[in-house]
């Protein structure tokens, strides 16, 4: 019974991410119907209408959301790790926690010097 239990866990978070990636390939994909159908209506698009559509997609403080969120897990598992009172855990813990907290770094990097560039 044990056995199952990381066997759910990834399962669960392979699902969730597939759908995430699911909904945003339907969501990018009706975007471009409707650019699609417009253009075959004969519509004209002035670059401002073109944004507002690509704009639902994309979000300018995206990289910033992403990377708080990604060293609040970091965060969390590393105390999570301190607190845990046995040695073999805490060290694997610890390691593993390094992961998304220097991710979400470069993401909040990434969010700096984007902004940085556009002013």
């Amino acid at each position: 019974m044990e056995e199952l239990i990381p066997i759910v866990m990834f399962t669960v978070i392979g699902v969730v991410f597939s759908l995430l990636i699911y909904f945003r390939y339907k969501a990018r994909r009706e975007i471009q119907e409707t650019i699609r159908i417009a253009i075959q209506s004969g519509q004209a698009f002035d670059p401002k209408m073109l944004e507002e559509l690509s704009g639902t997609l994309t979000n300018k403080n995206g990289d910033l959301r992403k990377g708080v969120i990604a060293i609040a897990i970091g965060v969390g598992v590393l105390l999570f790790g301190n607190l845990v009172g046995e040695q073999d855990v805490r060290a694997p813990l610890l390691a593993l926690s390094m992961f998304p907290l220097l991710i979400g770094v470069a993401y909040c990097g990434l969010w700096w010097y984007g902004n940085r560039q556009n002013a």
